[in-house]
């Protein structure tokens, strides 16, 4: 809830930021790809025509979802920064934050932040992981300087707290070098091709 009184123009705002909406990207054929980061959802609209709901991938409400997971660990949550690929697939962030037990009496436990690659499958409505990239550490390793795997002392911090990852898979055709520094937040399709993360 925000709430903001300014008495300068005598207006009073109280807001509840139930669905916040986490990206905006522009798919094939002009679509709109639309991520809900509260509700966990992506949204597809037809933006060349006239605007309407194309199609839902939801994990709040897998009732008004289009596509179901092929398996529940594939579900994202929290997701932002949604991306279509020109072959058709969706690379999203999956932050995780709202993952069923990630929470402070699971000491963070199920928290986990990750870019993630789905392909579509539009006859069987089903969404299929095809790739990843996560912080090995995970989340719930977090406490100051613990969670820094190699025991480096604060000053040595800044060097020690990278997790560095390279993939090349011939068979999705991702090629991905990336820096994990405790959260993936943004991904985007290099010049060549590569997916930056």
């Amino acid at each position: 809830t925000a709430s903001d009184d300014d008495d300068r123009f005598g207006v009073s705002v109280s807001a509840v930021d139930y669905h916040h909406v986490s990206s905006v990207s522009v798919g094939l054929d002009g679509d709109l790809l639309v991520s809900s980061r509260n509700l966990n959802t992506v949204w597809c609209f037809d933006a060349v025509g006239d605007g309407s709901l194309k199609w839902t991938i939801s994990t709040s409400n897998p009732g008004a979802s289009d596509y179901a997971f092929e398996r529940d660990l594939d579900a994202f949550y929290t997701p932002h920064d949604v991306l279509m690929l020109g072959d058709g697939r969706l690379l999203l962030i999956d932050d995780g934050s709202s993952r069923p037990g990630c929470t402070e009496g699971s000491d963070y436990a199920g928290c986990w932040s990750r870019a993630v690659l789905y392909a579509c499958d539009d006859a069987e409505s089903k969404l299929k992981l095809q790739w990843q990239f996560e912080d090995p550490r995970g989340l719930h390793n977090w406490s100051g300087d613990d969670y820094w795997a190699d025991g480096a002392d604060a000053a040595n911090a800044s060097n020690s707290s990278r997790a560095t990852a390279s993939d090349a898979d011939d068979n999705f055709g991702v090629s991905v070098s990336a820096v994990d520094y405790h959260h993936v937040s943004s991904v985007s399709v290099g010049l060549d091709g590569d997916l930056l993360v």
